[in-house]
């Protein structure tokens, strides 16, 4: 059985998490076309860098990956910079949930209900 169907609404909830996720970054990334655009023909154009251009483009590799195309540069630039600084702040949100929304959800009557009902007697 496959874990996604294709149908919206008669899949699991991964499936709807990951459609929505897709269709919302879908949106996004093409209200940021013109950026990626500019971004990557900046560094498609740029002077010391058309031997390299040259060089990936007569390889098969990189001729699949469409580096060529300067939305698709764009957003590999975008993506590479703003991958550490999402990362940390993913990181730093996290410890906060842990530390002040998880342990409030855990001292509710529901959460507390739900651990007795899981492991048995009380907890």
């Amino acid at each position: 059985m496959y874990w996604c169907c294709f149908s919206f609404w008669s899949c699991g909830s991964i499936c709807r998490l990951f459609s929505s996720a897709w269709l919302f970054f879908s949106g996004l990334a093409y209200l940021l076309d013109s950026v990626f655009h500019r971004i990557g023909l900046a560094v498609l154009t740029a002077g010391p860098l058309e031997g390299l251009w040259t060089a990936f483009y007569n390889s098969t590799l990189w001729r699949l990956e469409r580096f060529n195309n300067s939305i698709v540069m764009g957003s590999l630039v975008v993506s590479l910079v703003l991958f550490v600084p999402f990362y940390l702040l993913s990181n730093k949100l996290i410890l906060k949930y842990r530390e002040h929304f998880l342990a409030w959800v855990q001292k509710t009557k529901l959460a507390h209900v739900l651990n007795i009902l899981r492991y048995g007697g009380d907890v």
